[in-house]
């Protein structure tokens, strides 16, 4: 008589214990530091994806601001339900699901709260020329800035116009680029709002009229007489002119440097 072997059985764990992940502090030391790692790094990229979002539309780039926006979801979300995941515990899971979309909600409403760019109209309103009134000793440097409009109806023309003094200015090409660049971020996205005087003109069909614009700082009197100059000082005039919709006509950028000739300078760019 032979002796059976009894028949082995193996025990298969449940479908839950297969899916259910470690609990986070079961993990090796390892494990932990490189979820920690991975976790910040989101974090980094979900704060720095809004931050970019905020330059970006402040420079008047719909669609680059709106890819950060999409960018920092996706960061917050995956660190939402990653850290869900790793609990173990199933309650959590609708819960980063509501944060998610949570996180989606102000996503949106950042889109919508913040200013988006207005389209430009076709040429219809220029820069003629520029001109410099004479330097008075005490008082900021004054230009006319003289315009045309070439349409066949009277255009209301609302004129937003900042003034920046910068001392001792680069004189190398692309670090003055990147100065002028600098301060027009500033100007379009509304950061220092410093000449309160947004005037409003009604432009003839066909006909020249001029705007005033004002420098930010009284020029003193060694300045204008080229004595006892310590520094240079350079005068910004940022400038953007809408229609009565809000829509942009055009935008200007120039500098003068007292006491040179009186000449009015261009931006790099933003003309």
């Amino acid at each position: 008589m032979v002796d059976q072997m009894p028949t082995p059985e193996f025990l298969l764990p449940k479908s839950k214990e297969l899916s259910s992940p470690r609990s986070f502090h079961q993990m090796p030391t390892g494990v932990k530091i490189t979820l920690g790692i991975s976790g910040a790094v989101l974090l980094a990229i979900l704060l720095a994806a809004i931050g970019l979002f905020y330059q970006v539309r402040g420079v008047q780039d719909l669609l680059t601001s709106r890819i950060c926006l999409g960018a920092a979801w996706v960061c917050g979300f995956l660190l939402i339900s990653g850290y869900a995941r790793l609990s173990g515990s199933a309650r959590w899971r609708p819960i980063a699901f509501v944060a998610g979309c949570l996180l989606f909600i102000a996503i949106i409403v950042m889109d919508h709260v913040y200013p988006t760019p207005k389209a430009a109209l076709p040429s219809v309103m220029k820069v003629t020329s520029y001109e410099i009134l004479p330097y008075v000793s005490g008082k900021p440097p004054q230009l006319h800035m003289h315009v045309q409009n070439s349409s066949d109806a009277t255009m209301q023309v609302t004129m937003q116009s900042d003034p920046y003094t910068v001392t001792n200015p680069p004189t190398d090409y692309k670090e003055r680029k990147l100065l002028e660049d600098k301060l027009w971020k500033r100007f379009e996205a509304g950061l220092d709002l410093i000449t309160t005087n947004r005037p409003i003109l009604d432009v003839p069909s066909n006909q020249d009229s001029w705007f005033l614009l004002t420098g930010l700082d009284n020029l003193p009197h060694n300045i204008i007489a080229g004595t006892g100059q310590n520094s240079v000082q350079r005068f910004y005039f940022l400038s953007r002119a809408s229609d009565s919709k809000g829509r942009t006509l055009f935008d200007s950028c120039v500098y003068i440097e007292p006491p040179s000739p009186l000449v009015v300078l261009y931006c790099v760019n933003h003309n």
